[in-house]
């Protein structure tokens, strides 16, 4: 056993790490069988058990789970406007504005992106993902005396029988807001509107203070014309120079969504690309979900120097014009670590911390393509490429039974280990298992079984020149050895060629196949000789090369 005992070892160590990759993807395909005869109670623990126990599985593409494929375009335009100086040179506005309307008529399209998000089923989710520039800022808010005091103008400014433009002209090129407020907006019915309120400020603006940075609440539904009514120049002169307007990120109250209207100050103090690390947490007191951030050195600095200057103040943590929190700083602070509350869910606290993660976009993004593949169709894609698989797989092991006798059954072995190698090696570099993937896994099983025909093939020619079985064996593998690698090699590279410049499916084909390589290479060369070695050299039994 001296002889084998080597590649036994080796082997042994190949197939206990392919286990150790594969036990979550049997494990979690195993237990999700029963999850829908499981109590409510039992699927809350079960689910967060599997949530975990699934990001260690064998990823399965678009096309065999389904999921959301997406195609995104970026603003260009605001790209080139965010990097230039400011305010932009009006040589440079003009040539934006003219590219832009290129642009429209032209066929060649802009720097477009391709996201294609498996096992994914709530697309809201996504596009709310996607379309964020994910920009964190920390904004001072507005002085309290001068935002009240902009409360009570803008109110006055809208009141029936003011010097005012007619509401109509706020509402000028926005056909939602029109049809929102049309009833509710008119100033030719006001004077005769009985007990509803007149002034279209306080029709959609309730100025009962949450907070005195704030100008009041709105209803989601009534922001639309709100907006509308804040797009008039004279009414956007009545807040303060330094100012604009975000709604909080949080409704407040029972009943309909109403969103809290803050006065933010325009100049931005601090901004994500200092935070070094982010983490879903929970506040000790409440339970509530939140982010904890970590500081660069600089950001520590900045951070710790803006709280210290401004105690008693709040601060505005928004991210993609809607602030999360507006705490009141107690104190200055050091370390560079804050948080952000104010959120509604754990999944919310989680999208945060991803697109922290992933850096912030420098320009917004349109989403011009959306596609949502069924769980129907993943399902018939798996049962179609699994089916293939199992054919191809079967037609091949009853030829080399057929035509190779017992060295055909040993190669079948090996080509059973090859396929588990090859799921193995997918798990370990976490790629993903696409309907591609499958054609090319078939495909090294092709490969895997030539190898074996060369090395039959010589293994016969030898024992027709005389040699014995044993000898012939050892003849027959060293020959083919150059070919089988030649063979292998060349087409690992095509496989790395396509994976550098393919995309999508094509990158599918080429992992499975470069993986399928190492493992037909393996299985080959090394499984059949361990077993022809023990047959042959430890039992002396005869192998039908036929």
């Amino acid at each position: 056993m001296s002889r084998i005992t080597g590649r036994l070892v080796l082997v042994a160590l190949f197939l206990l790490v392919t286990g150790y990759y594969l036990y979550p993807t049997i494990s979690y395909w195993a237990q999700t069988r029963n999850f829908d005869s499981l109590s409510q109670e039992e699927r809350a623990e079960e689910t967060v058990r599997l949530a975990d126990l699934k990001e260690r599985t064998l990823n399965l593409g678009l096309d065999l789970q389904g999921g959301i494929h997406v195609t995104m375009e970026v603003r260009v335009e605001a790209l080139i406007r965010a990097l230039a100086e400011q305010p932009v040179d009006p040589t440079v506005d003009a040539a934006l504005v003219t590219a832009r309307e290129e642009g429209l008529t032209s066929a060649t399209p802009f720097s477009r992106i391709i996201v294609e998000l498996p096992g994914v089923d709530d697309p809201e989710r996504v596009r709310r993902l996607l379309r964020g520039t994910a920009r964190l800022e920390f904004r001072l808010m507005g002085e309290p005396e001068e935002v009240q005091q902009s409360v009570q103008d803008l109110i006055a400014f809208y009141e029936p029988g003011a010097d005012t433009p007619a509401v109509a002209d706020s509402l000028e090129g926005d056909s939602t807001a029109v049809a929102q407020a049309d009833t509710s907006l008119d100033l030719t019915n006001l004077a005769t509107a009985g007990d509803e309120i007149a002034n279209p400020m306080l029709r959609v603006l309730n100025p009962v203070g949450v907070s005195p940075v704030s100008l009041g609440t709105v209803a989601v539904s009534d922001t639309a014309a709100f907006n509308a009514l804040m797009r008039n120049p004279e009414a956007r002169e009545l807040l303060p120079p330094d100012v604009e307007l975000m709604y909080s990120s949080q409704s407040v109250g029972q009943g309909e969504e109403v969103l809290v209207v803050l006065a933010v100050r325009k100049q931005v103090e601090l901004t994500g690309d200092v935070v070094t690390d982010a983490s879903v947490d929970f506040d000790p007191n409440t339970n509530a979900p939140q982010v904890s951030m970590e500081m660069n050195g600089e950001g520590a600095r900045i951070w710790g120097r803006l709280t210290g200057a401004n105690v008693g103040k709040q601060v505005a943590i928004a991210m993609d014009n809607v602030v999360f929190s507006y705490p009141n700083i107690l104190g200055r602070i050091t370390g560079g670590r804050t948080s952000i509350t104010g959120l509604d869910s754990r999944a919310e606290a989680t999208d945060i911390v991803t697109i922290l993660k992933s850096g912030s976009l420098p320009a917004p993004v349109d989403i011009i393509e959306e596609r949502t593949v069924g769980p129907s169709l993943g399902a018939a894609s798996i049962r179609a490429g699994f089916t293939s698989l199992i054919v191809g797989l079967s037609l091949v092991a009853l030829f080399m039974i057929f035509y190779y006798r017992g060295a055909g059954g040993i190669a079948d072995i090996a080509l059973l280990l090859n396929i588990i190698f090859i799921l193995g090696i997918l798990g370990a570099f976490r790629a993903t298992l696409t309907l591609p993937g499958i054609a090319g896994i078939v495909l090294t099983i092709g490969m895997a079984v030539d190898a074996n025909v060369l090395i039959f093939d010589r293994v016969r020619e030898e024992v027709k020149y005389g040699r014995t079985l044993r000898g012939a064996i050892d003849a027959g593998y060293e020959k083919a050895f150059s070919a089988i690698l030649d063979a292998n090699v060349t087409t690992f590279f095509t496989g790395l060629i396509l994976y550098s410049f393919g995309v999508g499916p094509i990158k599918g084909f080429a992992v499975t196949l470069m993986a399928g390589i190492i493992a037909s290479l393996f299985s080959a060369l090394v499984i059949t000789r361990i077993m022809f070695d023990y047959l042959v050299a430890e039992k002396r039994q005869e192998v039908s090369i036929g």
